[in-house]
């Protein structure tokens, strides 16, 4: 049985997390583009603050792009980039980075969506621990 640990709307324009990239003399790094948006995920979590979740985790995520014209209201379905695994990505690593949870590969299953609406742009996250 799984019960309710968090349920979070972040606020602001999601990112994914991008691939490590090969720099010009041969070094690898990690691109910083995600990092506000992780930075703006953190800040709503750290808000409302519990002990980390040690067993199983089930995440499920909406994404919400901002889309002003020709939605008449409707939320639908965002089918272009950025790719739903590398937006989830992101919020697991932000969420790793303040210890939610121990570590991401606590994470078993989940869901994830992405829409166009035409209101505020973010994610609604919630994230369910298992009740042994």
């Amino acid at each position: 049985m799984r019960k309710l640990v968090y349920s979070v709307f972040a606020e602001g324009t999601p990112r994914p997390q991008p691939r490590p990239r090969k720099g010009r003399y041969g070094n690898f790094y990690n691109p910083r583009t995600a990092d506000p948006w992780k930075e703006t995920i953190q800040v709503y979590f750290l808000m409302d603050r519990k002990p980390p979740i040690t067993g199983p985790v089930y995440l499920k995520i909406h994404f919400f792009f901002h889309k002003a014209a020709a939605l008449y209201g409707k939320i639908v379905p965002h089918t272009v980039r950025p790719d739903k695994d590398n937006l989830e990505k992101a919020v697991m690593d932000a969420l790793t980075g303040i210890q939610i949870w121990k570590d991401d590969c606590q994470v078993y299953g989940g869901n994830t969506e992405k829409y166009w609406t035409k209101g505020k742009s973010g994610a609604q996250i919630w994230i369910e621990a298992e009740d042994y």
